[in-house]
């Protein structure tokens, strides 16, 4: 699982080089809300100097978005994301799957309230 926060950089570690089969892959992520299947697509740059271990990229999530670069807007919740490689720089798939799994995306600005959900238990005897 990886976790975003709205409003900021977000440093995003994942093993998806290992099945890359271009020389110079572009990372495409795609996001797709749980809830209400909304989409959002960003190209993001791996940044990790241990490649053959692991890959870190950066994605800003942001009111203004720059997806060729990095930054997109993302509503707080449960999301699906997958990781896409591809030749173009385009924001729509094209590319082999590399890898895809859930992400968690909060708003700290709001502030975080826990209700307790108590059904009513009736017995019978």
């Amino acid at each position: 699982m990886i976790s975003i926060t709205r409003g900021q950089a977000n440093t995003i570690t994942v093993t998806a080089t290992e099945k890359v089969t271009l020389a110079s892959p572009v990372f495409l992520f795609r996001f797709i809300k749980d809830s209400t299947l909304v989409e959002n697509t960003v190209i993001a740059t791996n940044t990790s100097s241990y490649t053959d271990r692991y890959d870190t990229f950066s994605i800003t999530e942001s009111a203004t978005e720059d997806r060729a670069n990095g930054t997109l807007t993302l509503k707080a919740g449960d999301w699906h994301y997958e990781i896409y490689e591809q030749t173009g720089t385009g924001l729509t798939v094209t590319g082999n799957k590399l890898e895809d799994g859930v992400c968690k995306v909060t708003d700290t600005s709001l502030g975080t309230t826990y209700i307790e959900h108590r059904e009513a238990t009736t017995y019978i005897e």
